[in-house]
């Protein structure tokens, strides 16, 4: 048996080696395929600034042109690729290494032994940088607001805790395309006044928003020199708004002869504004324009428009409409029109009866001419001429000043409807005599 054996082992020795041999090599190709070399793409990876002060102690600056975020293509076995993550590599720049042509070359490194440096590709393969002097300047800051507070107030004041001017210190050419500094906040309903919290915008002169990178290459501060890190505080007034507020518009001056101002009228009729308590109150007849927004009426003959913008209204007369203001994005623009019509004249005949005397002195008798109607030329719109009513015209004569016998003649105090007008003052004649007592006489006489 034991020989039986042996010779099972030693029989076709070589060949049994070839099949081992064979299967070891199949078995390595199989596992060379299943964890077969191929690249890797991680894209946006950051670069990390080493040494800066290599140029800042010198009281210049950098600023990035290109090459702050890089591609890395990561050559490894699958096993290995599978693995990795963006937060493996480390892209650095050491300003140390700038070159003449202002551009410093990238070095990665990976926390993971199994890549090296060798099979790792970066794109781009350094960092262009802008090296010029250091400028210090100072902009002011305005708040921005976004979105729409609860329904029926408006965002009144904003106030900047560090105050409403800053120091930016940066590249030269960096400050000199600063257009505008805003802190945008979103007011989107708040019901109550209250402190945000926001980050500086920086906008270029062609509109465009600072990148990170210009962004990282400023020091800004406030006006007292404390440097600002990431946010400012922005304390925000809300005002109540007040809707349907009447426009008043007066006319300046006199219309030509035979003409008048019939009515002011604005489109739209009202508006809604924004403000305390106090400046709301004074609005209660209606928003009133200044006298240098009256309507120049003198001489005209036909209706006359005007536009006013209602917003350089409250911009110019700030005093006078302190603490109040339109909704953001309202429309601030109104049409006011002056409507001019021809009048007419009529002649109507006033009762006797309509006419009040005053101050009658006693014992008198008092003769009026005319004695029973008094004619009295009025004025307005020619279809209004046809509706009025002798009736309705009064007249009032005061004799206070006339105790004596004589022959007088006097105005008369007229009153007219609304809308009608007097065309010429209206006289009286007078006759004041003695009273005879005729009963008195005969019986002396007997």
């Amino acid at each position: 048996m034991k020989k039986s054996r042996d010779n099972f082992l030693t029989n076709n020795l070589g060949l049994k080696v070839i099949a081992l041999f064979a299967a070891f090599c199949i078995w390595l190709i199989i596992v060379n395929m299943n964890d077969a070399e191929g690249i890797r793409t991680f894209y946006n990876v950051p670069v990390t600034i080493e040494h800066s002060e290599s140029i800042t102690s010198n009281d210049r600056v950098y600023s990035i042109i290109e090459g702050d975020k890089v591609v890395l293509k990561v050559r490894a076995r699958r096993s290995v690729r599978e693995k990795l993550q963006a937060s493996d590599f480390k892209v650095t720049a050491d300003l140390r290494n700038m070159t003449f042509m202002e551009t410093v070359p990238l070095k990665v490194t990976c926390s993971n032994t199994s890549v090296s440096e060798d099979n790792i590709k970066v794109t781009p393969s350094s960092l262009k940088i802008s090296v010029e002097n250091k400028a210090e300047l100072e902009f002011p800051v305005k708040v921005s607001t976004t979105g729409t507070p609860a329904k029926g107030y408006a965002v009144g004041r904003t106030e900047i805790a560090d105050g409403n001017t800053i120091l930016i210190a940066g590249p030269e050419s960096l400050l000199a395309i600063i257009d505008k500094v805003t802190l945008p906040i979103s007011v989107d309903g708040m019901l109550s006044d209250s402190v945000l919290e926001a980050g500086l915008k920086i906008t270029d002169k062609n509109g465009a928003e600072f990148t990170e990178a210009q962004m990282n290459s400023l020091d800004i501060k406030t006006i007292e020199g404390y440097t600002i890190t990431t946010q400012m505080k922005v304390k925000v007034e809300l005002w109540r708004l007040k809707t349907n507020i009447p426009v008043i518009v007066n006319p300046k001056g006199t219309p030509a002869a035979g003409y008048r101002v019939v009515e002011m009228t604005t489109t739209p009729e009202t508006i809604s504004l924004a403000g305390t308590e106090e400046a709301l109150q004074k609005l209660a007849d209606g928003f009133i324009l200044p006298a240098s927004e009256d309507i120049d009426v003198n001489g005209a003959s036909a209706n006359i428009e005007k536009e006013i913008d209602l917003q350089k209204v409250l911009q110019e007369n700030s005093e006078e409409f302190a603490d109040l203001k339109f909704e953001d994005d309202a429309a601030t623009t109104i049409k006011v029109k002056a409507h001019i019509e021809k009048r007419g004249n009529k002649t109507v005949n006033v009762s006797i009866a309509n006419l009040e005397v005053i101050g009658a002195p006693g014992g008198m008798l008092i003769k009026l001419t005319p004695a029973d109607k008094v004619p009295v030329e009025v004025t307005a719109l020619t279809e209004e001429l046809e509706d009025l009513d002798a009736d309705s015209i009064t007249m009032k004569l005061d004799l206070t000043d006339y105790q004596e016998p004589g022959n007088y003649t006097l105005p008369l105090e007229v009153t007219v409807p609304t809308g009608y007008e007097l065309a010429s003052q209206v006289t009286i004649i007078v006759n004041i005599e003695p009273e005879v007592i005729e009963t008195e006489t005969a019986a002396e006489g007997e």
